[in-house]
């Protein structure tokens, strides 16, 4: 004799799914392989000096010049609440990747990109877009 699902349970399952959904499309929609320990730009990285060389008065707009992607969510995660971009100053959250207009391209030492698999296992499951994490001088 089997048991049907009540509705608490139907709706745990579907919170399951969609969080299972949720981190197979952030690493579908993420690229591939992590960056080293070393200081040079790479496709996750962004030094102080390209920084500087790209000339911006600040890391948002270096950051949409130089890696417009690690600004805007790769994928849609949710209809009813999707994920955005989270930002990281010195190990401190900020309100938004809006927030990086205020920070000067000369008071940054390196600008990391962290892909929603990366970030949500640093940060919490509400990264599955990602997050930019900014290490200041």
């Amino acid at each position: 004799m089997g048991r049907t699902s009540t509705g608490w349970q139907a709706r745990v399952l579907r919170g399951w799914c969609a969080a299972l959904l949720t981190m197979v499309v952030s690493a579908a929609c993420a690229a591939q392989g992590v960056p080293g320990r070393s200081m040079t730009s790479t496709r996750y990285m962004l030094t102080a000096d390209e920084l500087t060389r790209a000339s911006h008065a600040n890391v948002y707009d270096a950051i949409d010049n130089l890696r417009p992607n690690w600004l805007r969510p790769c994928c849609v995660d949710s209809f009813t609440n999707p994920s955005r971009v989270q930002a990281y100053v010195d190990d401190v959250r900020i309100s938004g990747v809006e927030e990086l207009r205020t920070i000067a391209v000369q008071d940054v030492q390196y600008v990391r990109w962290f892909n929603g698999v990366e970030a949500s296992s640093r940060w919490g499951l509400d990264h599955g877009a990602g997050a930019v994490y900014v290490a200041l001088r």
